[in-house]
């Protein structure tokens, strides 16, 4: 198992709202968050949400839930305290809110959980798919027909999202399970990658790479290339 993860201001944002973390052995897992809000606030929300996931994905709590679903539904709900504590404490974090997307594995099994539109995806035999759904203004109108798939990447209110972690005391989280193969890789992004890269184009940049470093590289440099307009995050695993 290979486990890479990088982020990138891109070319266009003063400040990197992303936060990140890997973890490999007992607890093995990647996490993305993209903060949002002013004054900082929105890299005071990113990293505290994935604190508050190293602090709560241990072995030892693992042990207190009937379900891995229930144990990774809670670690949602207590990063959502965590942000929505620290916003109602300091005036300047009003309002603060992050996206938060976690892979987490469990022998040949993954779990992905999602809040927000940082995105996962699996690449497998050569195909992409995208594991996650978009808590989005912009999927419920790819759902609903009215634009494409690809048209999300650039309609106006792609920015919209419709759940949060941190704005509210309360959050729902999407769960999804997959049974893992050789060579399956799982990628986590912010929407710094996937809106500026058709998923076509990940998985080319995935099958031009020698190594999941290089992966990892190129997808930021692709994206900035292409405008770089977000910030940029991605945490890879090679199973």
């Amino acid at each position: 198992m290979i486990i890479v993860a990088k982020t990138d201001k891109g070319r266009v944002r003063a400040a990197n709202q992303d936060s990140c973390f890997v973890s490999e052995g007992e607890m093995t897992y990647l996490a993305v968050a993209d903060g949002m809000g002013g004054h900082k606030a929105g890299e005071v929300a990113s990293a505290t949400a994935i604190e508050a996931v190293r602090s709560f994905l241990t072995a030892d709590n693992l042990k207190k839930y009937k379900s891995t679903h229930e144990f990774l539904s809670e670690c949602s709900k207590q990063a959502n305290v965590a942000v929505y504590s620290s916003s109602c404490e300091n005036p300047d974090y009003e309002g603060m809110g992050t996206t938060l997307v976690i892979a987490y594995l469990e022998g040949n099994k993954a779990f992905v959980t999602n809040v927000g539109d940082s995105r996962a995806y699996m690449i497998r035999n050569n195909e992409i798919s995208q594991v996650s759904v978009d808590h989005s203004v912009v999927q419920g109108l790819f759902e609903s027909g009215q634009i494409t798939r690809s048209e999300m990447r650039t309609h106006p209110k792609s920015n919209l999202i419709t759940r949060v972690i941190g704005t509210k005391n309360t959050v729902e989280c999407d769960i999804f399970e997959l049974e893992l193969n050789s060579d399956d890789v799982i990628l986590l992004c912010s929407d710094g990658l996937n809106g500026m890269l058709e998923d076509e184009e990940i998985l080319d940049i995935y099958t031009k790479s020698s190594d999941l470093n290089e992966f990892a590289d190129e997808l930021i440099n692709g994206a900035n290339n292409a405008g770089g307009t977000d910030n940029i995050t991605v945490a890879v695993l090679k199973f």
